[in-house]
């Protein structure tokens, strides 16, 4: 029970307007809600949203949505396997 629950949270609730706000102020420093890769938290963050941001008000947070956006359920399912076992992307050489 417990730490599956405090697994999925996130320290930004966006179903408010202080909290799209201040989502959108960190995603103005940052690309993605936690670290330098796409993870879980993005995962729990974008799942929020029940449409997308305004870019207007929020253009960082509407920036960050549509690249999550993006990446389509394929790419998410690679979010979560990276997150579950700790794999950092590596870039390929060539």
């Amino acid at each position: 029970g417990t730490a599956f629950n405090e697994k999925k949270e996130t320290k930004f609730e966006i179903h408010s307007i202080e909290g799209l706000k201040l989502f959108n102020s960190h995603m103005s420093d940052f690309s993605y809600v936690e670290g330098y890769q796409p993870s879980q938290a993005d995962m729990v963050v974008f799942q929020q949203f029940k449409s997308t941001p305004d870019a207007v008000k929020y253009p960082y947070a509407s920036r960050w949505y549509h690249h999550i956006n993006s990446f389509g359920n394929g790419k998410t399912k690679q979010i979560e396997l990276i997150q579950a076992f700790e794999i950092s992307l590596e870039p390929m050489t060539v």
